[in-house]
C-alpha cells in the first residue's frame, strides 16, 4: 500500500495496518498512524543513498536533507525510524530516530547523538551538505527548526544503502522496536537545505 502525506509525493508502502486505528488516517490533519506491529518502509532512500562500496556521487552532488514530523506515545527505546547496517541493536552506520534520542553515526568517521523531549510533537531534520570543491561532508540534526553541532566527514561509508524503515527498527530485515506514532509530514530533498528552509518547513508542517 503506498501513501503519501501532503504534497511530498513520497511513496511510503504501509504493512500491517488496518485503516482505522492505523495507515492513513484523514483527520482535521492527516497523518500516518503506526502502531502494534504496523510499519512504513520509503524505498527511495535504497537507491538515493547506494551502499558503501559505490564511488558515484553524483545522485547528491550537493547533499540532501531528510525531514520527519511526528508524535510518538511510546516507551523510551522504541524507534520512529531508522536506516543503516546494525551489530545487534547497536548502529554502525545510519540514522535512528528513537522516542529519546536521535542518532546519526557515520562509519568510523564519527556520530551525533542529540537527546529528545519524549512524546511531543517533533520535526526533525538530518541536513547533509558538501563543501565546494572538497570531499568534505557536513551532517547536522535539527530539530524544530534548531541546528545541532555538525558532523564532519571526509568517507564515503556515509552512503547507507537501505531503505528507511517507519516504526521500528529494521535491523536487515528482522524488525523490532516498534513504537506507536503518528507520522504528520515527510520530506526528502536531494540536496541541501539553508537554515532558513529548514525553518521554514518546520513551521510550515506544525501549522
Amino acid at each position: 500500500m503506498g501513501s503519501s502525506l501532503k504534497d511530498t509525493g513520497i511513496s511510503i508502502d504501509l504493512y500491517k495496518v488496518n485503516g482505522v486505528t492505523s495507515g492513513f488516517i484523514k483527520d482535521d490533519i492527516p497523518y500516518i498512524g503506526l502502531q502494534g506491529e504496523s510499519y512504513g518502509i520509503i524505498k527511495e532512500f535504497g537507491t538515493l543513498l547506494p551502499d558503501s562500496d559505490v564511488a558515484d556521487l553524483s545522485a547528491f552532488i550537493t547533499g540532501f536533507n531528510f525531514s520527519i514530523t511526528y508524535k510518538a506515545d511510546s516507551d523510551e527505546n522504541s524507534v520512529i525510524c531508522s536506516m543503516g547496517k546494525y551489530n545487534g541493536t547497536e548502529l554502525i552506520t545510519g540514522y535512528e530516530i528513537r522516542n529519546n534520542k536521535v542518532i546519526c553515526r557515520v562509519g568510523s568517521q564519527d556520530e551525533a547523538i542529540v537527546d529528545l523531549p519524549a512524546n511531543q510533537l517533533l520535526t526533525i531534520d538530518l541536513n547533509v551538505s558538501k563543501e565546494t570543491n572538497t570531499n568534505i561532508w557536513y551532517f547536522s540534526i535539527f530539530i524544530n527548526g534548531v541546528c545541532s553541532a555538525p558532523i564532519r566527514v571526509t568517507d564515503y561509508d556515509w552512503k547507507f544503502g537501505f531503505p528507511m524503515t517507519l516504526g521500528c527498527r529494521n535491523n536487515n530485515g528482522t524488525l523490532t522496536d516498534y513504537s506507536n506514532v503518528k507520522i504528520y509530514d515527510v520530506k526528502i530533498y536531494t540536496s541541501d537545505l539553508p537554515d532558513v528552509a529548514i525553518v521554514q518547513n518546520y513551521i510550515s508542517a506544525t501549522e
